[in-house]
Formats: structure tokens, C-alpha cells, sequence
């Protein structure tokens, strides 16, 4: 199975925390949507061997884009795959631009199926620290607007470990997300990236340092508050109601091929990463001029081995560790002592075909994982 991930590089306003690539200039999305259409269309002979079963609108934030855009891309796609086999088709969108009229022309004139919004939280004073364009009031307004439409497969994020947070603010947040027939929840760990304006607030004292320990208190708390209340706590950041996992992401889980349309996005083949150019004028011209607009790198047999672990462990399905013998001894080697020394601090279990974090394991994922890296 595969899918298309098509990156809307546009926002209103850049979030306090985020480093994607994106741009505020939105006076130009008329040629981006051409020079999107003209990529997917330069790319057709890829999504043809492709049985592609979903499409992702992502950014940035794609909601800028109007639903007649929306609807030109899917058309573009449609002429090259057959859409009466898509099963999923998302758009991740602002609470701030699902008015009831946007939200209607979704419904009634594009194939999207499923609505992911970002709603990171619903204090005023969060969203604020955050550099969000929505406020609380906001959130409650789209999300009553989402359900009075008609969609029925919905996910939100919210972010944990936010500075100054503490946890009964954090069960509000959760608490007042799941009054809603929400079926799927994202719930992200804030993260202090490099060259952002967190990192600068951080730095000069105007917001304080996010609390480590509090967070990993907020990431237990969010397991045991959502799996009473029917939620499967299916990869690390991810819950859903059964029937409602993500398909488009699990697919990236699972290391199914995928195609990055528009600039920044990624794609992958099965043995090949493929990364657009990162930058919305280059991009155009480049797509327009039919010149190159991409890099590209084959994996080696250890970053195979690497992904396969970094992917696989992050999900409640794990890895099959049989699957080792499909590497070299050197590789197998270094799985078996760093096997051994996780099963033995609690972080891993295993059974006979299938190897997954424990509680304990999750709460420190990046760490159990990168001890399972093979570095030349």
C-alpha cells in the first residue's frame, strides 16, 4: 500500500515552537497550487505504481489553501489513480479557519474524509505563550462546527510538558477534548527545537524551561486517562478508538512507500529517501523549468536496520526480532546485546514473534531506541 503526502507551506503566523518549513507570505498560493498540480502530474508514472490507498494534506497549515484548491489537487491525483481506492484522505487545519462555510464545501465538494486539527490546547494563556493564531473559544467553536457538518473522523493534537503546566491543568485539556465524538488524539511531548523563538524566549528568561519531569508525569497521565475511555494507545504520540487509527501514518510506521509532493516533502521508495527543496520560490521555478527540484540518498543496509527499529518500536505491533536474520552478523549481533540489556531494565518485552516497549519503555522511547542503533 502507499500514499501521497502533499506539504501546503503556508501559515498565517509561525508558532512559537515550530521549525517546519513553512512560509507567512501566503500572496503567492495560487501559483503553489499550480506548481503542486504540475508535480504531481511530473510525478505520474511513481503514483501509478503505487497502490495508493491515502492522501495527506500537511504544512504548514493546508487550511489556508481554499476547499476549490483542494479539490483541483485531488482532481489532478484523480487522473492518475483511481480515488474510489482511496480509504483516507486528511487535511490538517487551524481551529481558527473551519467556519461552518468552509467546513460545508469540504463535506459537499472534495473526497476529504478526515479532518486533523491542531489544537494544542484550550488555555488562552498556552496558546498565547504558543504564538497560536486561535484562541480556547476557538477550539470549541470549530470542533462543534466539524461534528454539525457531518465528519465523523476526526483527530485533534495536544501538547503536554508545556512550562508552568501542571497536571490538573493537563487532564482539563483532556477532559474537555473528549466532550467531543473525537475518535483519534495526538498528544506531543513541546519540544525546544534550535533557532526558534521558544528557544530564544527560553534563553532570556521570558518563558520558563519546560520540566522534564513533569512531562513524563503528563505522558503516563495521558495513557491512563484515555485507555479507560476507549482509547488504544496504539504508537507513542497516537490513541484512537478501534476502527480509527490513522492509515496514512501508520503507513509510515510500517515502511509502506509513500510520494512528498510540494517543497520540503520527503518520499520514499522501499530503498530510497527523496527530499524536495526546501524553499517556496526555488521550488516553483524549478517545477515550472522542469529542472531538478530534489536530493536524494540510497539507504544503506544499517539505515534500513535502523529505520526498521526507530519505526517498529514506536507501535504497539513492535517488531518480529525474526526479522533480524535479514541482516548481516554484525548488525544481528549488536540487536541481541542491546535486546538483552533493555528486556533486562524493563523496557522492552517480547514474545515469540513480536518485541515492544513496556510502560516504562515508552515513556523513554528515544533512548531505548537509539540504544538499538548500528553506528559504523
Amino acid at each position: 500500500m502507499g500514499g501521497i503526502y502533499i506539504h501546503i507551506p503556508y501559515c498565517r503566523q509561525k508558532c512559537s515552537y515550530c521549525n517546519f518549513h513553512f512560509s507567512t507570505n501566503v500572496t503567492d498560493t495560487g501559483r503553489m497550487s499550480d506548481s503542486l498540480i504540475k508535480e504531481v502530474s511530473l510525478r505520474s508514472d511513481e503514483l501509478r505504481l503505487l497502490d495508493i490507498e491515502t492522501i495527506y494534506f500537511g504544512g504548514g497549515t493546508p487550511s489556508i489553501f481554499a476547499p476549490e484548491e483542494m479539490q483541483r489537487l485531488i482532481k489532478e491525483i484523480g487522473r492518475i489513480i483511481a480515488l474510489n481506492k482511496v480509504k483516507e484522505v486528511t487535511i490538517e487545519c487551524n481551529p481558527d479557519d473551519l467556519t461552518l462555510d468552509y467546513l460545508h464545501s469540504l463535506y459537499n465538494d472534495s473526497c476529504i474524509n478526515r479532518l486533523s486539527v491542531g489544537i494544542q490546547s484550550f488555555f488562552d494563556d498556552d496558546l498565547e505563550m504558543m504564538n497560536r493564531t486561535h484562541s480556547g473559544r476557538d477550539s470549541i467553536d470549530c470542533l462543534e462546527n466539524i461534528f454539525k457538518t457531518g465528519f465523523d473522523n476526526v483527530t485533534a493534537d495536544l501538547i503536554f510538558g508545556l512550562p508552568d503546566n501542571d497536571s490538573q491543568k493537563w487532564e482539563r485539556n483532556l477532559k474537555k477534548l473528549i466532550e467531543f465524538p473525537v475518535e483519534h488524539i495526538s498528544c506531543y511531548g513541546l519540544t525546544v527545537e534550535p533557532k526558534t523563538q521558544l528557544e530564544y524566549d527560553i534563553s532570556r528568561g521570558k518563558v520558563p524551561v519546560p520540566d522534564d519531569g513533569i512531562a513524563l508525569d503528563q505522558f503516563y497521565f495521558t495513557e491512563e486517562y484515555l485507555t479507560p475511555r476507549g482509547f488504544v494507545h496504539y504508537e507513542i504520540s497516537n490513541y484512537a478508538k478501534p476502527g480509527k487509527i490513522a492509515i496514512h501514518n501508520t503507513n509510515y510506521w510500517r515502511q509502506e512507500k509513500y510520494v512528498g509532493i510540494g517543497p520540503s516533502a520527503h518520499s520514499f521508495d522501499g530503498f530510497r529517501r527523496r527530499w524536495n527543496i526546501a524553499n517556496n520560490a526555488s521550488y516553483m521555478k524549478k517545477i515550472n523549468n522542469e529542472e531538478k527540484f530534489w536530493e536524494e540518498e540510497y539507504l544503506s543496509e544499517a539505515d534500513m536496520y535502523n529505520e526498521w527499529i526507530m519505526t517498529g518500536l514506536r507501535t504497539i505491533w513492535g517488531i518480529d526480532p525474526k526479522q533480524i536474520k535479514k541482516f548481516t552478523s554484525s548488525i544481528q549481533d549488536e540487536f541481541f546485546i542491546a535486546k538483552e540489556n533493555a528486556v533486562k531494565k524493563g523496557r522492552i518485552a517480547e514474545t515469540e514473534d513480536r518485541m515492544f516497549l513496556t510502560r516504562r519503555g515508552k515513556g523513554i522511547a528515544d533512548s531505548v531506541i537509539s540504544d538499538f542503533f548500528f553506528v559504523r
